[in-house]
């Protein structure tokens, strides 16, 4: 966890708060946290990367849904299910519009499990 958190910051002290690279490497620490079992800090960090990656990509960018989704695993982990089903459901649906054929992102999230990413992004 502390290579996520030192990476993260590199990043954000390189090339900016709002960078993709930094946001996505933010996204990731976010699954780090979450999977250890700290579901408040790992929405706090998800929140922020899905704000920062919606301001640069906007709402439909694949980046933003995988966002998206892992914020609607973290969500259902702190039983807040409604909000969970609604935005993985949205999620899922923009997924699958992006992906082809039977991508594993598309059963990761049918199956409640956080999307890791690499920091190579989706072309804009």
């Amino acid at each position: 966890m502390a290579l996520g958190r030192s990476t993260a910051d590199a990043l954000g002290a390189v090339l900016g708060g709002q960078h993709p690279y930094t946001l996505s490497s933010v996204m990731s620490l976010a699954n780090t946290v979450g999977d250890t079992g700290d579901h408040v800090q790992a929405r706090q960090l998800v929140t922020t990367a899905l704000e920062g990656l919606t301001n640069r990509h906007g709402p439909d960018h694949p980046d933003v849904l995988t966002a998206r989704v892992n914020l609607a695993v973290t969500l259902r982990e702190q039983a807040h299910t409604k909000e969970a089903d609604q935005l993985r459901d949205s999620a899922l649906e923009g997924l699958i519009n992006h992906l082809e054929g039977e991508h594993p992102w598309i059963y990761a999230v049918q199956s409640w499990r956080r999307i890791d990413r690499d920091l190579e992004m989706f072309p804009a």
